[in-house]
Parts: structure tokens; C-alpha cells; sequence
């Protein structure tokens, strides 16, 4: 086939066309986006782009050097999952402790982290203190890399400057192991936090 040829077989938009639609409820692939409620979602979102970032690394062919495009997307997916999972724990933590602001607008994993450990001293939830270190060395790795949660998203900074000027290679699967091990551990936090807030329900 000719580059003409295929140019035509492609499928192309068309006047009627819609990207948000549901107009078919036998279709199994319609996407439910309303079965919780809004400060729910956070938990939904974060798993999803790490449900996301693991079909990619599971899928990634040896035969083929797509890993170096795929990079981007993954890390970017697992960082978003563990972002919104820390402000997951602190809008929860919020409710108990009773402060009426909103969560932190940010990006910066360490300043969330940080703001994580306050509020539990402040529930008195106890920590393990090797673990407490892991974390904060893992999360100020995160922040050098990519401050900004834009660095695997664009090619260059606000200045336009290079993004990862200072790292050439990734080992994606180390990567992903470490990764999921401090999602797994806010994960933990998540639940921990929530029986927390349940129990304070369940007692008024």
C-alpha cells in the first residue's frame, strides 16, 4: 500500500462526530465517571493512572525500542496517581481534624508530603521512622527530577528550556518498582486515614 492509499483508509472526523458521548448503554466500554462522590474521585483518578502506567510497562515489547517514547507517559501517570493520592489522605485528614481550607493546589510532592506527616503527628497516627525516611528521600528525588509535574509532560520548561537535561537514561523497571512501593505506602495511608474518619462517624 502506497502512502496515498493509506492516507485515505484512515479514519477520519467526521460532521457529526462527538468525542463525549454515551449513546449506547449495551456498550460495555461506557466509562461510568459518576458512581462516587467528588472528593471520592481523587481516589479514582490516582488509580487510574496507575492502572494506566502498569498496561504500559506490561505491555512494552524487547523487540522494539518503544520504551523510550513510552517513558514520558509512564512516569508522568505515576507521579499524577501518587499526587492526588497524598491529597487524597490530606482532604480526609482535613475533615477529622476539622479545618475548613480546601486541599493544596500544587504540584509539589515534597510540600504535600510534608503537609501528610503534619496532619498525622496532629491525629496522633503512628509511623514507622525508617519508612518516614525512605519516603522523604524518594520524594525530594521526585521533586529534583521534576518540581513541577511537567517535566515528562513537555520537552521544555516555562523558559523553554530543556526538561531531564540532566539524565540520559531510565531503568523503567526499577522505576516502576519503586514507584509502586510508595504508591502501595499512600495507598495504606489512604485506607488507614479513611477507617480513621469512619470510626470518628461511627462514634457521633
Amino acid at each position: 500500500m502506497n502512502l496515498l492509499d493509506h492516507i485515505n483508509n484512515l479514519n477520519w472526523p467526521k460532521l457529526d462526530s462527538k468525542l463525549f458521548s454515551a449513546n449506547e448503554p449495551w456498550n460495555w466500554l461506557n466509562a461510568s465517571i459518576d458512581f462516587v462522590g467528588k472528593e471520592e474521585k481523587f481516589y479514582i483518578y490516582a488509580s487510574g493512572y496507575r492502572v494506566a502506567a502498569e498496561i504500559l510497562f506490561q505491555n512494552l515489547d524487547s523487540k522494539t525500542r518503544e520504551h523510550d517514547v513510552l517513558i514520558y507517559p509512564i512516569v508522568f501517570l505515576m507521579r499524577q496517581g501518587i499526587e492526588l493520592l497524598l491529597k487524597d489522605i490530606i482532604i480526609t485528614s482535613y475533615k477529622i481534624l476539622g479545618f475548613k481550607q480546601g486541599f493544596p493546589k500544587h504540584h509539589s510532592l515534597v510540600k504535600l508530603w510534608n503537609e501528610v506527616k503534619s496532619v498525622q503527628k496532629k491525629m496522633h497516627i503512628k509511623v514507622d521512622k525508617k519508612e518516614i525516611q525512605a519516603i522523604d528521600y524518594l520524594m525530594n528525588e521526585f521533586e529534583l527530577i521534576d518540581p513541577f509535574s511537567s517535566a515528562f509532560r513537555y520537552p521544555v520548561d516555562h523558559k523553554e528550556d530543556e526538561s531531564l537535561k540532566e539524565i540520559r537514561k531510565i531503568d523503567l523497571k526499577n522505576f516502576m518498582e519503586v514507584s509502586n512501593g510508595i504508591y502501595n505506602y499512600f495507598e495504606g495511608t489512604t485506607i488507614q486515614v479513611a477507617e480513621y474518619w469512619d470510626n470518628i462517624k461511627g462514634s457521633v
